[in-house]
């Protein structure tokens, strides 16, 4: 009968050996807005010894977001790879739900020296911060509460954020082929009908469709961070008036493009459109909308959809071991021990 052998048992990689970072790509925690984009780093160091399936996980502060589903392979040439290496020294996956960044070591920690990893994320800080206020950049490390920096939300006096006058358009894709791509118009009238041509472009145009579902949404406000939302006492409130049924929609014969005509139902108002989308391939993806509002002439605006991604490295040195020299002791051939071995191989 077979006997199972127990699996090695779990260890996790000490906190003091993780090092976090967290950074505005302005350069300037000092002055964050809203959705702006920051660097995420995490060092793992003095990790010889340390034996395969060794681990741990760094968990971002929910004011943070925009991360993506990611599996990156770190490796003592110092580069990340989506497939494993023969020398891959920790596997990193990064899982867009709950913000987190778990490591696990390979074999190659407990037979090199100076081994050591890092690996790199980007993060979108959300309009949850606080205008002209510092907070703490707090996150978990192994379940532990780890202060790694601070943020100031950016103040504003003049050039505040105020209803659109332009259009504007962004998109983001998931870890698989599903994404969505977001139209925004500028304001128009109670009873004007705004029309969106969506245009797919660009060299991966082939690689994009248009998804049967979207949504389209209107306002008549926006935050002090520029979300949208509606007045209520004279303040920007969270909501949004549905405008779905007040939308029409058709679509090019070869599906590059999609016209949207949305009819106005109040005053001062402009209109978000969510348009589900299916990416395949590498991408990046780019479309045009050109949206027209009565009495204006038509604005365009582009985006370019891009896979989120991730980063980093490792690196080690091989243990060198000394060669062992034997001892040989030469004996002599006597008549004593004449029919013996004198000579041994080593």
């Amino acid at each position: 009968m077979a006997i199972a052998t127990p699996a090695a048992a779990a260890c996790t990689i000490p906190t003091d050996k993780v090092v976090v970072n967290v950074t505005n790509q302005s350069g300037n925690n000092n002055s964050t807005e809203a959705w702006d984009q920051f660097d995420v780093k995490v060092a793992l160091n003095n990790l010889d010894g340390m034996a395969a399936g060794c681990s741990t996980s760094v968990v971002l502060p929910d004011i943070f977001g925009g991360m993506g589903d990611v599996t990156k392979y770190l490796n003592a040439t110092g580069e990340a790879t989506n497939t494993q290496q023969a020398d891959t020294v920790a596997v990193m996956t990064i899982t867009k739900a709950t913000r987190t960044m778990a490591f696990v070591l390979t074999d190659y920690a407990s037979t090199h020296t100076n081994v050591k990893a890092h690996g790199e994320a980007s993060a979108q800080v959300n309009d949850s911060i606080k205008r002209g206020e510092t907070q703490n950049i707090t996150v978990w490390i192994n379940g532990e509460t780890v202060t790694v920096g601070t943020l100031t939300g950016a103040t504003c006096t003049t050039d505040c954020p105020e209803v659109p006058t332009q259009p504007s358009k962004w998109g983001s894709v998931d870890s698989g082929t599903s994404g969505r791509v977001t139209m925004m118009s500028p304001v128009a009238n109670s009873g004007d009908v705004i029309t969106m041509v969506d245009t797919l472009t660009g060299p991966n145009a082939a690689n994009q469709a248009f998804a049967p579902t979207f949504d389209v949404r209107g306002y008549n406000c926006v935050d002090t961070w520029g979300g949208p939302g509606l007045l209520s006492g004279g303040t920007c409130t969270e909501g949004s008036m549905n405008l779905d049924a007040a939308t029409d929609m058709s679509q090019s014969a070869d599906g590059t493009s999609r016209t949207y005509t949305v009819t106005l139902t109040s005053p001062a108002t402009f209109v978000r459109l969510h348009q589900d989308m299916t990416f395949t391939g590498k991408g990046p993806w780019t479309d045009t909308v050109a949206v027209t509002v009565p009495g204006k002439a038509t604005q365009q605006s582009h985006a370019t959809v891009k896979r989120y991604d991730a980063g980093g490295g490792a690196s080690g040195e091989l243990i060198e071991v000394a060669p062992v020299v034997p001892e040989t002791s030469m004996e002599e051939c006597t008549e004593a021990n004449q029919g013996a071995t004198v000579w041994e191989t080593v």
